[in-house]
């Protein structure tokens, strides 16, 4: 990925519209070239929409002209240099939409950490805490995930069986 220019957070965020247009391009010189990028994908209205992770609250704050085989594109980074992304809230996987509505600002590490689970904010919260305590024990980030995806999974098996014993009792 090669870096072309940043460009200033409020122009970048000016730049997109309201609705989503996938072939919507704005002309950007950078030096003495001239690029055309797209500005109104479902990816750039999220970011329009929220600049922070909706997990780690991680903010973004800068934005970066880059290019890649797909051609150039614009990105969010947080000041620590942590991308931040689109997420499907119900993965594409388990057949959610890639539409505008079901999508939410993370930040790459919460993100790959929620991989293809179908899980709201606060459960990725609790993750990414169990992430982080396997990880602060020398745990490494691959055995780290595991380990607190096994957890994430208990726990939530309990809380299941919790809320299946209390409705038997209610009837």
């Amino acid at each position: 990925m090669i870096t072309l220019d940043e460009y200033p957070l409020s122009d970048f965020l000016a730049l997109i519209p309201e609705e989503s247009d996938r072939h919507l391009k704005k002309t950007i010189v950078v030096g003495n070239r001239t690029y055309y990028i797209k500005v109104a994908t479902d990816r750039i209205l999220t970011l329009k929409k929220s600049q922070v992770c909706a997990c780690c609250d991680l903010k973004g704050t800068t934005v970066l002209i880059q290019d890649n085989t797909n051609g150039p594109h614009f990105n969010l980074y947080a000041d620590s240099g942590v991308l931040m992304t689109a997420d499907h809230i119900k993965p594409r996987s388990l057949d959610g939409a890639s539409h505008h509505t079901n999508y939410q600002t993370l930040c790459a590490n919460c993100n790959q950490l929620k991989s293809n689970m179908d899980i709201d904010a606060q459960q990725l919260r609790m993750l990414r805490t169990l992430y982080l305590q396997h990880l602060s024990m020398g745990k490494g980030k691959k055995k780290a995930k595991h380990l607190a995806k096994q957890e994430f999974a208990k726990l939530q098996k309990q809380k299941e069986n919790r809320f299946s014993v209390e409705e038997r009792i209610r009837e």
